[in-house]
């Protein structure tokens, strides 16, 4: 795996301010944001792929340092002929420019493993992963943030 970028435990992402956990998942909330779960410090959001079928690419870490995250990815399957590194820049190209117009950061570059659920051995897909973060400072810009994110477009194809 290839870190880029900050942990939220790890910078210290603990605290009570406006973007608390529970008044970050009571904003989101009221603004008509679906809450996919939380784990520790971080409020997934839910992205409808269909009505029964639900994905968590945007997060929304509380604390210190809060911040909105979401991961955008091209799959191999998609892109045989292409070098993990170009897959990587394929993501840049289409989400990467986009994202750092409108203030994000990329922290992390990631290969992930999608393995068969039935027989763990076997490599299905890979997805060349990149995680975006922008700095939030009130609820407001955290639910701009996560609706920006909403409507962007995470899966990059051929």
């Amino acid at each position: 795996m290839m870190r880029t970028g900050r942990d939220p435990v790890a910078s210290g992402a603990r605290g009570m301010s406006e973007l608390s956990l529970p008044s970050v998942k009571s904003g989101l909330v009221e603004a008509g944001i679906e809450i996919y779960c939380v784990r520790g410090v971080v409020v997934e959001v839910a992205e409808r792929i269909r009505l029964h079928l639900m994905d968590s690419g945007i997060r929304v870490v509380t604390g210190n340092e809060p911040e909105v995250r979401f991961t955008a990815r091209a799959q191999r399957s998609e892109n045989q002929s292409l070098p993990p590194p170009s897959q990587f820049d394929k993501v840049r190209s289409v989400v990467g420019a986009l994202a750092e117009q409108n203030g994000w950061a990329e922290i992390e570059a990631t290969p992930t493993d999608v393995r068969d659920p039935v027989d763990k051995s076997k490599i299905l897909d890979v997805w060349y992963e990149i995680t975006f973060a922008k700095r939030v400072a009130s609820l407001a810009e955290a639910t701009d943030a996560v609706r920006w994110a909403l409507g962007v477009e995470k899966y990059v194809q051929g």
